[in-house]
């Protein structure tokens, strides 16, 4: 599972959205492993961290397999 630990700017749901996705998906016809979450999440967020300040990528977390 994937969530906040508080809210965030709205454009921040888009982005690590965007990022998160695209490394689920990233092998075209592959059927997507729930287990890649957790580092699709830290990609995401390394992304994110490389052009926004602490606050914005902080706040998301993984929790389960």
């Amino acid at each position: 599972m994937m969530g906040t630990l508080w809210a965030m700017e709205d454009v921040d749901g888009c982005d690590v959205a965007e990022y998160f996705y695209r490394h689920i998906f990233r092998t075209s016809g592959a059927i997507p492993n729930f287990r890649d979450s957790a580092e699709a999440l830290n990609l995401a967020t390394r992304e994110m961290r490389k052009r926004l300040g602490l606050d914005r990528w902080i706040k998301f977390v993984h929790i389960g397999a």
